[in-house]
């Protein structure tokens, strides 16, 4: 019989930090609001990280992916423990949806249902690349190439006529050892960042707005970059209610991260629907929406 309702899913560092600064204040606060919310519906639920060897996941009933950041970094461990444990319990969102987002090869199932993407090509492990081929396969004076499994711009490099040369050793190495893809870069990030917008329950209930710091181009704050409330448009709402709705996948809650495209049209950079930062700081009520939706999803758990 499970004893607990919902596990909020996150990793290690987050459970007791030894030190706690800001971000981490701010994911754990994040956190407890979806908490809150649950027990005053009477939910049992606590966090715990994924891979925590003594956990008995037939003890709970539903698992809601927040904060496993560390999952690119032990992927045959992660995907092992996703496939053995979808056995016991339900997640949130789906087994088959973390799996089809983990590649960032979902770009083209998207772009093949009509939405609208940054231009991306991929290029197999073990491909052997060189500058005249990488700047070939797009007409664009600037790339950027990242890995297609990876988070927080691991492995993710701007590459222009200038640093090409120097940087050959390190790509040679990157190409062959994983799948890549590479994109031309989209100029609007220098001065427009990269706009996030939040979709719970197939609605836009927030956005914010990321900036890379000056003379960089990774918006993430790992780098630099400063994220600040944004007022999303209607179109920019719709845009992005219809890329969740569509991508063919039951999806309770997701991020879908766009730019101005250099041809001035939204474009999705990234579909984030395994465990996106959601950002209820700047927008607390929509973490009650989610949990309330969990709520739902847990009834009818318990009704079959």
């Amino acid at each position: 019989m499970a004893e607990i309702d919902v596990v909020i899913l996150t990793e290690a560092r987050y459970i007791k930090p030894d030190e706690t600064d800001w971000y981490i204040s701010q994911i754990i606060y994040e956190e407890s609001l979806i908490i809150s919310r649950l027990l005053e519906k009477g939910i049992k639920c606590r966090r715990i990280e994924w891979d925590n060897p003594q956990f008995d996941w037939e003890k709970c009933k539903l698992a809601l992916f927040r904060t496993t950041w560390d999952y690119f970094e032990k992927l045959p461990k992660f995907l092992d423990w996703l496939n053995k444990t979808s056995e016991k319990i339900d997640f949130i969102n789906s087994r088959e949806t973390i799996l089809w987002n983990l590649n960032k090869k979902y770009l083209s199932d998207l772009k093949n249902k009509g939405i609208s993407i940054v231009p991306t090509f991929f290029f197999p492990k073990g491909e052997s690349v060189s500058p005249q081929k990488l700047f070939s396969t797009v007409d664009s004076e600037e790339i950027v190439i990242k890995p297609v499994v990876s988070g927080t711009a691991k492995d993710t490099y701007r590459l222009n006529s200038n640093n090409i040369s120097a940087l050959m050793p390190t790509l040679v190495d990157l190409f062959r050892e994983q799948e890549m893809m590479l994109q031309p870069f989209q100029e609007s990030i220098l001065n427009d960042g990269e706009i996030s917008l939040i979709v719970i329950g197939g609605k836009c209930t927030h956005a914010i707005k990321k900036t890379p710091k000056s003379g960089d181009f990774r918006v993430q704050d790992d780098y630099g970059g400063t994220v600040s409330t944004y007022f999303p448009s209607d179109e920019e709402r719709r845009f992005a209610e219809e890329a969740i709705n569509n991508c063919g996948y039951s999806v309770l809650y997701g991020r879908v991260d766009v730019v101005r495209s250099n041809q001035g049209k939204l474009a999705i950079m990234e579909l984030e629907l395994i465990e996106p930062e959601l950002f209820f700081r700047f927008h607390t009520p929509s973490a009650r929406e989610l949990a309330d939706l969990i709520a739902n999803r847990l009834e009818k758990i318990e009704k079959n």
